[in-house]
């Protein structure tokens, strides 16, 4: 690393909070959207939202991905009725993608996934009948 250069791993409060303002205005233009995709699943769409914004804040590095791949990533955890984050349910999670053309020196782009873990796996089986809890 060059002389005067720092590596700055940690966004600034002030770029945090304009990332975690325009996600939230995104969301509540999508309530609609949402109130549909959640229905059914015990979650209140005023409940997912807080807990995006929670996950986003919780993770510094989510803070370097396109909104577009956010967002999409929150759209599908509506539609499987998972709730992010404490729960286990599903997790945002940051991979980089190589978005170069071919034959092209790479250029990568930081995007948001969404990341099912297993109680989200079991839950979402459970939901559709193809197993059945059984205490013992």
């Amino acid at each position: 690393m060059a002389a005067g250069q720092q590596l700055q791993r940690t966004p600034s409060p002030h770029v945090r909070n304009d990332f975690i303002s325009s996600t939230k205005n995104q969301l509540e233009r999508q309530r609609g959207n949402l109130e549909v995709l959640l229905h059914g699943s015990g979650i209140t769409v005023d409940r997912f939202v807080t807990v995006v914004l929670s996950a986003l804040w919780r993770n510094p590095d989510l803070l370097q991905c396109t909104s577009k791949s956010v967002i999409e990533s929150c759209l599908l955890a509506a539609e499987l009725g998972m709730e992010l984050g404490a729960l286990g349910h599903a997790y945002l999670v940051k991979f980089n993608k190589n978005i170069a053309k071919r034959n092209a020196p790479p250029q990568w782009e930081a995007r948001c996934q969404l990341r099912p873990g297993w109680r989200g796996r079991a839950h979402g089986a459970n939901l559709r009948g193809k197993i059945r809890m059984r205490a013992f």
